[in-house]
């Protein structure tokens, strides 16, 4: 956007305010009856006015601006996961509980058809609130067969990707510290003692050069 047009449009942003200003006075100063098509007027040119103060603050990026600092500017929705064809889910409660299925109808807003060859769990309806959505998507059609889900699953990798999830190892860790013995958290806790022990002796030595740098 050139310079010239930049200050033109701020020269008209200043009249319109300017304008509004008297419409505005003249709105709700005036309370003889015989004003009210006046008033309707008024209230239309208002409107208008609003709507042209709204495009000039565009063209000249003020209405960007305000946006930002208000931290209202316009943002790409946050949220990847949704519930389609395809998509694979963790279970979280019931019998399959902990195992990865896929979505491969959707019966209404609350059920779901879910398959899961590799995984052990067998062709089901299951209510949403049952599955935790994953980022991995495989192409299947709609109410695939269940040679065609395998295919596609082992096409796709699920398993070798889910391993390397964040998620995956956390489940994993969390499966690990639920089995171990009283003798295992013995150890474990000795072990972070001398992890700690060595931290602070390291630290220590840094602490002591930089003090004797200065």
């Amino acid at each position: 956007m050139s310079s010239s047009s930049l200050v033109y449009n701020k020269i008209c942003l200043h009249s319109i305010l300017q304008f509004l200003r008297r419409y505005l006075l003249l709105l709700f100063c005036t309370r003889n009856k015989t004003a009210q098509p006046a008033r309707f007027y008024v209230c239309v040119n208002f409107i208008v006015i609003l709507l042209y103060i709204h495009s000039a603050l565009d063209e000249i990026g003020l209405f960007e601006l305000v946006t930002t600092k208000m931290g209202l500017e316009k943002r790409g929705s946050n949220f990847r996961r949704f519930v389609q064809v395809g998509r694979v889910a963790f279970i979280a409660v019931g019998e399959n509980r902990g195992k990865l299925c896929v979505i491969i109808d959707i019966i209404d807003q609350t059920r779901v058809l879910v398959d899961g060859p590799l995984s052990g769990v067998k062709r089901q309806a299951m209510r949403l609130r049952l599955l935790h959505l994953t980022d991995f998507v495989i192409k299947i059609p709609h109410s695939a067969r269940e040679k065609t889900v395998k295919k596609a699953w082992m096409d796709t990798k699920i398993d070798e990707r889910w391993q390397k999830t964040v998620w995956c190892q956390k489940l994993e860790a969390k499966k690990r510290k639920a089995a171990m013995t009283d003798f295992d958290r013995f150890k474990l806790m000795v072990a972070k003692k001398r992890r700690n022990n060595i931290i602070n002796k390291e630290l220590r030595k840094i602490k002591k050069k930089m003090a004797e740098a200065k």
